[in-house]
C-alpha cells in the first residue's frame, strides 16, 4: 500500500513539496541540488526548533554516513541561503547556532492552511484568512511579524532553563553599547567608509575570527566596502530619529544577553563628488540583538531586524462611484476602519491578477485620485476585466485586511 501524498508546505513566498523534494517560487520550480532540498525537508519539518547538525547528517546521509562531516551540512545550508536570497532578499530563513545546529525561522503552513505541527508556536499571534486564497495572499505581509516572533522564540529556545535577571549596572552598559555602536556605524563609519577605525569596531562588535562569519562585524565591513566601491557615503544630515530600548535580558551567568530595540533612521546617501543619490527613512523597525561578554566588556555578536508593522485596516463596504466598464478605468468607494492615509494600498485577486502575484493600487495612485480618511477611500481607481475579484487593503507593512468581493460585469 502506498503512503498518502503529503500536502505542499508553504512559507512566505515559497512552497515545498516534501514528496517530490521540489521548492517552488510563484508556482515555478526552483533549481537547487537534491541534498540541499533534503536538508530543507528536515528543517521545515522542525520549524521553530534548533536541529542538531548530527540529526541532519543522520537523516539526510542515512544511506552512507562514511566521511560525512558538519561541513557537508554547512555547504547545503549555504546553497539554501543563496537560493532564498535570490528570490526574497529581505527575509532571513535559516539561523545558525554555532556549535549546536540550525533553526528554520519562518512558520510553515500546509497548503490546506494547517500549521506544521512543529511550527504552530510561530503562528499563535497571526490571524489566517478564512480561505486558502486569503491565507496565501496574507503570507508575505505577515512574514515580517513572524520574523519578530521567531527572534523572540530564539531567545526562549536557546536559553531554556536559564533564569534571567536584570543587573542595573550591566543593563545600563548594554544600553550604552547598543546605542553607541549603531550611531557609530551609520553616523560615523559610513560617512567615511574608506577609513575604518578598527579600535571602534573591536570596542562594539565580536570578531569574525573568534565567533564565525555570521557575526554583525562582517555585515558592517561589507556595507563599508559596498559604499567605497560605489564611491558613496552618508551625508552629515543623516541622523537617528528614534532609538528605544524595548527589553534587555541577561543570563544568570552574566556573560550572555539578548536585547530588543525600536529604531528609526534618516539616511542621506551621496556620491563622492557631492551629488545626492537619495534620502531615505529606514524604520521604525524592531532589532533583536545577541550580546556576549568579551574581555569583561559587552559586545554585539549578531542582530536580526523585524519591521514594526501598523495595525491592519478593516474593509466594511465597497461600491462603484462610476459605471464599471471592463478593460477601462473606473472608480470605487471603500468604507471601513483603521485606514492609514499615508500608507494604505489595495491589492486585487481575480482574472489576470493571480493570488501568487496580485494586482495593486499603490498609495501614490490613491492619493492622486482619492480623498483618504481613517474610514474611507473616496475614489479608488481600478482597471479590470470582467469577473469576480477579491479586494483587500494593507497599511504599509501591516497584515492584510479582511477581503471583500467586487463583481465587474
Amino acid at each position: 500500500m502506498t503512503s498518502a501524498k503529503r500536502p505542499r508546505l508553504c512559507f512566505t513566498v515559497f512552497e515545498f513539496d516534501p514528496d517530490r523534494l521540489t521548492l517552488y517560487f510563484n508556482g515555478e520550480p526552483v533549481k537547487i541540488e537534491r541534498k540541499a532540498l533534503e536538508v530543507l525537508a528536515v528543517l521545515v519539518n522542525t520549524a521553530g526548533e534548533i536541529v542538531e547538525v548530527q540529526k541532519i547528517i543522520d537523516e539526510v546521509w542515512a544511506d552512507n554516513l562514511i566521511g560525512v562531516t558538519p561541513m557537508h551540512v554547512a555547504q547545503s545550508i549555504s546553497k539554501l541561503r543563496k537560493t532564498f536570497s535570490m528570490y526574497d532578499p529581505d527575509t532571513e530563513y535559516i539561523e545558525t547556532f554555532r556549535g549546536s545546529g540550525y533553526l528554520f525561522k519562518q512558520p510553515v503552513i500546509d497548503r490546506q492552511g494547517e500549521p506544521n505541527d512543529r511550527s504552530k508556536g510561530l503562528n499563535e499571534e497571526a490571524e489566517l484568512g478564512p480561505t486558502v486564497r486569503g491565507q496565501r495572499a496574507n503570507r508575505r505581509g505577515m512574514a515580517y511579524i513572524y520574523v519578530s516572533l521567531a527572534a523572540t522564540m530564539f531567545a526562549a529556545v536557546t536559553l531554556a532553563g536559564w533564569k534571567f535577571y536584570g543587573n542595573i549596572d550591566e543593563t545600563a552598559e548594554i544600553k550604552r553599547v547598543l546605542e553607541a555602536s549603531q550611531k557609530y556605524e551609520s553616523l560615523v563609519l559610513y560617512r567615511d567608509p574608506r577609513n575604518i577605525d578598527e579600535a571602534k569596531l573591536n570596542e562594539y562588535w565580536l570578531s569574525e575570527q573568534e565567533y564565525g562569519a555570521e557575526v554583525d562585524l562582517r555585515r558592517i565591513r561589507a556595507g563599508a566596502d559596498r559604499l567605497s566601491r560605489e564611491n558613496k557615503y552618508y551625508g552629515a544630515e543623516s541622523r537617528c530619529e528614534q532609538f528605544e530600548i524595548q527589553s534587555i535580558e541577561i543570563s544568570k551567568g552574566g556573560d550572555f544577553a539578548t536585547a530588543k530595540t525600536l529604531e528609526k533612521w534618516f539616511l542621506a546617501e551621496y556620491h563622492t563628488d557631492g551629488t545626492l543619490v537619495k534620502n531615505k527613512t529606514v524604520g521604525p523597525y524592531f532589532v533583536h540583538y545577541i550580546l556576549r561578554k568579551d574581555g569583561g566588556q559587552w559586545k554585539i555578536e549578531k542582530s536580526s531586524t523585524a519591521r514594526a508593522t501598523k495595525p491592519p485596516p478593516i474593509i466594511e463596504k465597497i461600491e462603484f462611484v462610476t459605471d464599471p466598464v471592463a478593460g477601462r478605468e473606473f472608480f470605487v468607494r471603500i468604507e471601513g476602519q483603521g485606514i492609514d492615509p499615508a500608507s494604505v494600498f489595495i491589492k486585487v485577486i481575480g482574472p489576470g491578477c493571480p493570488d501568487v502575484s496580485p494586482c495593486s493600487v499603490p498609495n501614490s495612485a490613491l492619493r492622486i485620485h482619492s480623498k483618504i480618511s481613517e474610514t474611507e477611500i473616496s475614489n479608488a481607481p481600478f482597471t479590470l476585466d470582467s469577473g469576480e475579484y477579491t479586494i483587500y487593503a494593507q497599511n504599509g507593512e501591516s497584515t492584510p485586511s479582511n477581503s471583500i468581493t467586487l463583481l465587474v460585469p
